[in-house]
């Protein structure tokens, strides 16, 4: 399973005109409120804006390689074929990054399998009753698990699962690439892959699964958004079942009581050994109590506004054009290669595992230009010693390591070129170039110049020690916006403090460049003097908002009437809110004053009138809670069962409480069971009566022996019932014989297998999981046995047929790979494609395989979503090498398992600068709905 990469990329807010424009290295999130867009269109959201470059490859997805080859004895001549064009046609994938990965297609679980692996482990109860996975619970836990008991001596846990899951797994290395691998670090990635290749043998099962093990790799595969090229490579049909395809078994147990052991019987109450259970309850307590409810005013408040009238701010902006002046260099370096050998699990031999000593290289890179570790020079392979020994037993050791096999040399190399140190200083500039000091005023041309590695070697922004003339064998200086060699000349707009100026009225327009005087005002006022007011912008901005304010009860509004409710309200209205929309005289007033207040701290000078204010008063009227009548409290008789009333708040028997604004009064009855029931034990079944009709005197209860704890609580709280068991013919029963005992057993149920396969079979299930898993992003090459013998007579001119395909006798001979070519007609030709076996070379076919992903990879960019936040892509916009701004239609993009891609054909993206991604951002309190 090859190793997902995840790339942190920097934030740098994107603004665009027509007239200027920026490039930006690096990927951008820009959040911003709602838009009137957003409105208009019904979306309950906020847009985000995301922003990258394809020019510097930002972004790019990632493109991982499976090959998955027959291993039978019969694939010598296809293995080859395959390494050597893989080899050679890997070509194309410089520039990206991604993985090379290798697998079989006796990928199964009940023959002689490499490429499997498994996990075995429990699922467990816990105190929810819920079964929970648990790898770290061993056989020894399980025992204990099992015969768990709590304090009464009942079973803790009922059930438990053991499963099994399979796991992806390749005894072969998956090899990285990365975009930035030079022309020798990317021939060696290819010499990996062909190494790798060679590794494999022909010793695998004749009963060829490859369908499965495509189907353990696309799962492997499902959360990640690169490009997916998978290579097969087979000359027998697909034989995958439900059963060699597995993703993993369980068999569950469950706990089972027995039967009860022990003397425990039935008996009545002729039985002198018999004991039974009594249970004695009693009448509840019957009160009543006098309460009532209060209507009371909760709040009043002013409303007030200016009629017509806005409040306007104007914002002055200004801009100056600035560049950041960058030195690119390369510089002498040093690294050295550990090279060690490895013990390698290269196959399953009845099940027993088998190694193969292996020689492997690593590479390390110097710091800077520091000798590090490769202190000797050495430049052909040396023992390792003291040092070097050390550090390799650190840093590249792994767990098969053969011990006494390191090896080290060293390899003196020039770095590519280097633009990590930047000017601190922003320089105003036009479109032309920028001035360097004096010193290096010759070393804006490329080439070996000692002014020019004088000045990186003293301003270098990391530690320089040891950076010498003779170590920098490329210097080159030059200016640009984003320090990157690509953007040389470029320049940006940045530097813009704003003023906010706020006045009364209306917007005359919603932008405006600044006039001559605005602009030189703005000049002085920043402190821009000294710079060409050639390369200056300046603008205005203005934005409107209507000014409302309140006032509520604090603020001096004062209209509730002496019995403390809402006007035109009395004290039995239901709840309710009365809102009169005519303002008293001394209410307007004050709200022309306040308003006026307002305005004046803006500094606005404006005389207020009646006519330009609206004003409207609310109040809310509002029931209280219910209340006690304080010592109402009355004890009924018991045997009582009255119900509650509505009283008149007149009756005397309210006259202890206050009654300003009673809303409404009420007798209220409840129960009160200080006392809880007696439970006690006899021999004597009769107590509570013979039969179950029979009824009984508290006395009674009390008289005998056994009830001398039954407690007599007088007519305040009488008897209510007397309880025991009883046969269905009315005779009391019980139990004698001590205590008894359950033992319990655990019982396994049927096993149970999870399948990659489903129901509707293997085809269909390979289709529906590249669907879920990878949505379009993906490529299958399969070399088969074809079916078509003209097709075969034309790509396989003068090979012999014997060495792909075997006795002609045999029934196998030149059989169809039907599976394969059923996947492929339903895939369709974009997305699957078949070639014969028995071509001699692979390489033009591989180089059609390899081109097709990266053409389509390279219209693609990785675009982050939230999707427990429900974001979606609202609209795409493309910056141009000319600064404008173009929206993409719809139709000419797609996005799809985190990947945004353009439709060949469609949209040029040589001319793009910069990709903006406009995002929405759903409302969390309305998204459900």
């Amino acid at each position: 399973m090859s190793t997902r990469k995840r790339y942190v990329i920097s934030s740098l807010f994107v603004m665009s005109s027509m007239a200027v424009f920026a490039i930006f290295q690096n990927c951008s999130d820009v959040k911003f409120e709602s838009t009137d867009e957003l409105a208009i269109a019904g979306i309950d959201g906020k847009l985000r804006q995301i922003a990258f470059s394809p020019k510097f490859n930002e972004n790019r997805p990632d493109i991982d390689v499976t090959t998955i080859l027959d291993n039978s004895n019969s694939m010598t001549n296809i293995q080859q074929n395959v390494k050597k064009a893989v080899s050679k046609t890997t070509s194309s994938l410089k520039g990206f990054g991604g993985t090379v990965s290798l697998y079989s297609t006796t990928e199964d679980l009940n023959h002689s399998a490499r490429n499997k692996d498994k996990v075995n482990f429990y699922k467990i109860q816990d105190e929810n009753g819920n079964l929970i996975p648990s790898t770290s619970f061993t056989d020894a836990d399980l025992n204990t698990y099992k015969n768990e008991m709590d304090a009464d001596g009942n079973p803790v846990f009922s059930t438990y699962e053991k499963w099994v899951k399979y796991i992806n797994f390749s005894p072969f290395r998956t090899i990285p690439f990365t975009g930035n691998m030079n022309a020798e670090q990317f021939s060696a990635f290819q010499t990996e892959v062909f190494n790798e290749i060679d590794k494999f043998d022909i010793s695998g099962s004749k009963i060829e699964v490859g369908l499965c093990s495509l189907l353990r790799n696309i799962d492997s595969y499902k959360d990640s958004n690169d490009f997916h090229t998978y290579i097969i490579a087979t000359n027998e049909d697909d034989a995958t079942t439900l059963d060699n395809c597995l993703k993993a078994e369980s068999d569950r147990w469950d706990r089972h009581a027995n039967e009860v052991i022990g003397p425990q019987q039935e008996c009545d109450d002729t039985d002198e050994e018999c004991t039974f259970s009594y249970s004695v309850s009693y009448q509840d307590e019957k009160w009543s109590k006098l309460t009532y409810k209060q209507s009371f005013t909760e709040w009043e408040k002013i409303n007030f506004f200016l009629n017509g009238n806005q409040l306007k701010t104007v914002t002055t902006q200004v801009k100056h054009k600035t560049a950041r002046r960058f030195a690119r260099h390369k510089i002498k370096q040093r690294k050295w290669q550990f090279q060690y050998k490895r013990n390698v699990l290269i196959r399953y031999n009845d099940g027993i595992p088998e190694y193969e000593e292996q020689t492997h290289t690593a590479n390390h890179n110097g710091e800077g230009v520091k000798n590090g570790i490769c202190e000797s020079g050495s430049t052909s392979f040396q023992t390792c010693l003291g040092d070097n020994l050390n550090y390799f037993n650190s840093n590249v050791k792994t767990a098969d390591t053969i011990n006494n096999s390191c090896q080290i040399k060293c390899i003196d190399q020039t770095s590519g070129y280097l633009a990590d140190w930047i000017d601190t200083s922003n320089i105003p500039v036009s479109e032309g170039n920028v001035t360097f000091p004096s010193s290096v005023s010759n070393a804006s041309l490329s080439g070996y110049t000692n002014g020019c590695n004088a000045w990186v070697a003293g301003q270098r922004s990391y530690n320089s020690s040891g950076v010498t003339d003779n170590l920098i064998t490329n210097c080159e200086l030059n200016f640009s916006s984003d320090g990157n060699t690509n953007n040389i000349n470029k320049y940006k707009s940045e530097n813009a403090p704003a003023k906010v100026v706020k006045s009364f009225g209306v917007c005359n327009a919603t932008e405006n460049t600044c006039d001559g005087g605005e602009k030189a005002s703005e000049i002085s006022r920043v402190g821009w003097g000294s710079i060409n007011s050639n390369l200056i912008t300046c603008s205005q901005s203005c934005g409107v908002s209507n000014l409302i304010t309140t006032f509520n009860d604090s603020n001096g509004v004062d209209r509730v009437p002496a019995d403390g409710l809402c006007a035109g309200k009395s004290a039995g209205d239901a709840d309710d809110v009365v809102t009169d929309n005519l303002c008293s005289p001394s209410e307007k007033a004050l709200a022309k004053a306040e308003l006026q207040r307002k305005l004046s701290t803006l500094g606005i000078s404006v005389t207020l009138y009646d006519s330009n204010i609206s004003c409207s008063y609310s109040c809310q009227h509002r029931q209280g809670s219910e209340q006690e009548v304080p010592s109402s409290r009355a004890k009924l008789d018991p045997w009582a069962e009255p119900a509650n009333e509505s009283r008149s708040c007149a009756d005397v028997e309210f006259t202890s409480m206050d009654k300003s604004n009673i809303h409404s009064c009420n007798k209220k009855y409840f129960n009160d069971n200080p006392k809880a029931s007696i439970s006690f034990n006899s021999t004597d079944g009769s107590i509570c009566g013979a039969n179950a009709s029979d009824t009984v005197t508290l006395e009674q209860i009390m008289a005998h022996a056994d009830a001398s704890t039954v407690v007599d609580h007088g007519t305040d709280q009488p008897m209510k019932d007397c309880t025991v068991a009883r046969f269905d013919d009315g005779r009391t029963k019980g139990s004698k014989g001590g205590v008894s005992n359950i033992e319990y057993s655990w019982e396994g149920s049927a096993p149970k297998s999870e399948s990659y396969i489903g129901d509707e079979g293997v085809v269909k299930s390979v289709v529906d999981l590249l669907n879920n898993a990878h949505g379009g992003n993906y490529f299958i090459a399969a070399f088969i046995n074809y079916e078509d013998p003209q097709v075969e007579d034309e790509k396989c001119k003068g090979v012999d047929l014997l060495d792909y395909y075997g006795d002609p006798s045999d029934p196998n001979y030149r059989k169809k790979k039907k599976r394969y070519k059923e996947l492929a007609q339903i895939l369709g030709p974009d997305k699957m494609k078949t070639f014969p076996a028995c071509m001699p070379d692979y390489e033009e076919s591989m180089k059609f395989v390899f081109d097709l992903i990266v053409t389509s990879a390279s219209r693609s960019y990785k675009v982050a979503l939230d999707e427990e936040a429900q974001e979606w892509v609202y609209r795409v916009k493309i910056l141009d090498n000319k600064g404008l701004v173009h929206t993409i239609e719809k139709d000419q993009y797609s996005f799809n398992k985190g990947l945004l891609s353009f439709k060949e054909g469609g949209v040029n993206l040589d001319n793009a600068e910069i990709i903006y991604v406009d995002v929405v951002v759903p409302n969390p309190l309305t998204l459900d709905k």
